[in-house]
């Protein structure tokens, strides 16, 4: 899988070398809580797998997915909001079940916004998760 990332990416031979090693833990992890929590919500619901079958899904143009904002500040402080709400209602459906990760490191967030966005902010739309 190594050679197939650097090959697919142009990446120098040997460059993600033992680097996968280290997230098989995390993904694994996450796997296992995401099955439980799909099962929580299987018993809540007999007919969970048909409404995620017909859910729908409408893809949207990047320009309509923006914030109403360029300050990083700004978003970075209503998704602490927003994961915080959403959070808490997760937990309230969910129980113990339930696994809320923090918003994204805003060093992350910054270097998405400078790498994918030309350092325009309103094009993030991952920070609260």
């Amino acid at each position: 899988l190594g050679r197939e990332i650097e090959n697919k990416f142009n990446l120098p031979s040997d460059s993600i070398e033992g680097k996968l090693e280290q997230l098989q833990d995390s993904l694994v992890s996450s796997r296992k809580t995401y099955e439980v929590v799909i099962q929580k919500m299987k018993n809540i619901d007999p007919d969970y797998d048909e409404l995620v079958k017909n859910f729908p899904m409408k893809k949207a143009n990047q320009i309509e997915l923006k914030q109403h904002t360029n300050v990083l500040n700004t978003i970075m402080e209503q998704a602490e909001i927003a994961q915080e709400l959403l959070g808490n209602e997760i937990k309230r459906i969910w129980g113990d079940a339930a696994v809320i990760p923090s918003i994204k490191r805003r060093v992350v967030a910054e270097q998405k916004m400078m790498d994918k966005y030309n350092g325009n902010a309103e094009y993030l739309r991952d920070i609260s998760r």
